[in-house]
C-alpha cells in the first residue's frame, strides 16, 4: 500500500508487539511463547518469498524485537534493515535478557537504528549500537486532526488522561495527584482514556479516595473521539516512571498530541518528556514519584487560566514547527532512502 507522506510503496508485515504467552484453550491456561515460533526456517523462508515477490527494497521494523525477528532473511537477501526502537524494547529487562541477546549482530548488520529521545539514545549506545548508525527521530503529529478547540467549545474536563494502564504510565499516581488537587479544587473533573492490566486497581483507587463522581473512564477511542476529548479539556496529565524490570518510556505521543491540541502538559522528568515539554513554558515538569508536586503544578493550571492558555499556545507553536506527522514521515523516508542508496 501507499502511505500519504511516503515516496515508496510500503508493504506491511507485522506490528512490533512480541507476546510472551500463549494460550490454547480460550485463556484458562497460557504457556511461553516458543521463541522457535519468530526464528523457524519455514517462516523465515517464507519471508524471503515475501520480501522478493513485493520487490522490497528495504525493511524498516517496527521495535527492536521485530529487527531480531527479520535479522535472518534480510541478511541473506542483503536487504538495508532499519530498526525503529520505542521504549520497552530498549529498556526492559526481559527483553533485553532474551531478544537483547541478539542485539549486537543486530546492530554490527543494520544500516540505521532509530532513537526516539536523547535518553533513548543513551541507551543504545549503552547496548552496543555504534553512534554512526543512530538516528533520533521524535514522533509527528496529524496536527489537522489534533488541533486546539474553537472558543465556544466547553470545556468539560479540567484534566485528560490517555494511555494504557500499565505500571510504567503510573495511572495510580495520576489518581492519588488528582485527589490532592480536589482538596484545593473540589469541583475538578478527570478523564481517563484507555485499558490495561492497571484499570481495575486504578478503578479500585477511585472508589477507596471517594473520587468517583469526578472521575471518567471511557475505555479506548478512536483518535478522532481523543481530539475531542482533547478539546473539551484543560490539561494532560501523566506520570511516566521507570519501573522495577527498568521499563521505561521513549517520547509518549500522547504528551505530544495533547500538546497539538493546545493543552498544557504536567508530566515527569522522564525518558524523552522534557525534550518536548519546557518546565514553565510549555508545562510543569516534576521528580518521578512527587504526587504532591504534581498535585501543585496541576492546582496552578486550574487556577492561573491565563498561564495555562499561554503554555498550551507555545506547545501548540512548537508541534506545527518540529514536531508534525510529515516532518516524522520525511525523517523517516530520509533514512530508507538513504539506506537503499548505499
Amino acid at each position: 500500500m501507499q502511505i500519504k507522506g511516503l515516496p515508496m510503496p510500503l508493504v506491511l508485515y507485522c506490528d512490533g508487539y512480541l507476546p510472551k504467552k500463549i494460550s490454547l484453550d480460550r485463556g484458562k491456561t497460557t504457556h511461553p511463547l516458543p521463541r522457535k515460533f519468530w526464528h523457524s526456517t519455514r517462516e523465515e523462508n517464507l519471508l524471503q518469498r515475501s520480501f522478493q515477490k513485493n520487490g522490497i527494497k528495504a525493511v524498516l521494523a517496527q521495535y527492536g524485537p521485530a529487527g531480531v525477528a527479520v535479522l535472518n532473511s534480510c541478511r541473506d537477501l542483503q536487504l538495508p534493515l532499519v530498526v525503529h526502537f520505542h521504549g520497552y524494547d530498549a529498556f526492559r529487562e526481559d527483553i533485553l535478557q532474551h531478544q537483547g541477546l541478539h542485539y549486537p549482530e543486530l546492530f554490527q548488520y543494520a544500516s540505521a537504528v532509530i532513537g526516539v529521545s536523547d535518553a533513548m539514545v543513551a541507551q543504545l549506545q549503552k547496548l552496543g549500537c555504534p553512534t554512526a548508525k543512530i538516528r533520533k527521530v521524535i514522533y509527528g503529529v496529524n496536527t489537522s486532526l489534533f488541533k486546539p478547540a474553537k472558543p465556544n467549545i466547553t470545556k468539560k474536563y479540567d484534566f485528560i488522561a490517555c494511555g494504557r494502564f500499565v505500571s510504567k504510565k503510573a495511572p495510580l499516581s495520576v489518581l492519588r495527584a488528582f485527589a490532592k488537587v480536589l482538596l484545593v479544587c473540589p469541583t475538578a473533573t478527570l478523564v481517563y482514556i484507555g485499558e490495561g492490566e492497571l484499570l481495575t486497581a486504578t478503578k479500585n483507587l477511585v472508589n477507596d479516595l471517594g473520587i468517583s463522581d469526578h472521575v471518567t473512564f471511557t475505555g479506548i477511542l478512536a483518535p478522532d473521539l481523543v481530539a475531542q476529548a482533547y478539546q473539551m479539556s484543560k490539561c494532560f496529565i501523566q506520570h511516566s516512571v521507570t519501573t522495577s524490570d527498568n521499563d521505561s518510556e521513549g517520547t509518549p505521543l500522547t504528551i505530544l498530541e495533547a500538546m497539538a491540541s493546545g493543552l498544557p502538559v504536567v508530566s515527569t522528568i522522564h525518558g524523552g518528556i522534557p525534550q518536548v515539554v519546557t518546565h514553565q513554558v510549555t508545562g510543569f515538569l516534576v521528580p518521578e514519584n512527587d504526587i504532591d508536586l504534581m498535585a501543585k503544578y496541576m492546582t496552578n493550571i486550574l487556577e492561573e487560566p491565563a498561564l495555562a492558555s499561554a503554555m498550551g499556545a507555545k506547545g501548540r507553536d512548537l508541534i506545527e514547527q518540529h514536531y508534525t506527522k510529515a516532518q516524522y514521515l520525511n525523517n523517516i523516508s530520509s533514512i530508507l532512502e538513504n539506506c537503499i542508496g548505499k
